[in-house]
């Protein structure tokens, strides 16, 4: 069943905004827009499943007290990975797709400041480290560029689908294999 369907059949939406968290084992289709943020989904066969909206790479660059830590890449990846242990649910088993990480400044600012502000490049980077100290690699990914980007996520499946934010409201979205 693709994207399409799945809205037409009503399934019910999760809209995942930044710095949350949502894991679940109900057939949802969790909805994020992202631009320089990252967006990681797990999949599990037993039907677990889990995305984040992290904003920031890396808590290190917080002051205070941390009081969502999905709003950094690397605490988001713990975070949810604490959940499927929790659950008795191996880590080897788990489908992982990223998303995200668009510089998406207008192209003038963008030469200036590229590196330096590129918290987009910083945000894939994090969450790839993070990712791999639990020896967990996307099976696919659709990052950086220029562009900010709509995803979809069924719980049920593990599928996404992902499409531009300029894109025409009624333009397909694109399966992310």
């Amino acid at each position: 069943m693709d994207a399409r369907a799945l809205l037409a059949a009503g399934i019910r939406q999760e809209h995942l905004k930044i710095g949350e968290c949502i894991f679940t084992t109900r057939d949802v289709l969790i909805v994020t827009v992202l631009g320089s943020c990252v967006s990681v989904t797990f999949h599990h066969p037993s039907g677990a499943a889990a995305m984040f909206h992290a904003m920031l790479p890396d808590s290190a660059q917080a002051s205070g007290p941390l009081r969502h830590p999905c709003n950094f890449a690397n605490l988001a990846v713990e975070a949810i990975l604490e959940r499927f242990r929790a659950k008795g649910l191996p880590f080897r088993e788990i489908q992982t797709r990223l998303f995200g990480g668009g510089n998406t400044f207008c192209a003038e600012e963008r030469d200036h400041i590229a590196e330096m502000l590129d918290v987009g490049k910083k945000n894939v980077a994090a969450a790839r480290a993070a990712l791999g100290r639990h020896g967990l690699t996307p099976l696919s990914e659709d990052v950086l560029g220029a562009k900010g980007r709509k995803v979809l996520f069924h719980t049920a499946t593990g599928r996404t689908w992902v499409r531009g934010v300029d894109a025409a409201p009624d333009a397909d979205f694109h399966y992310q294999d």
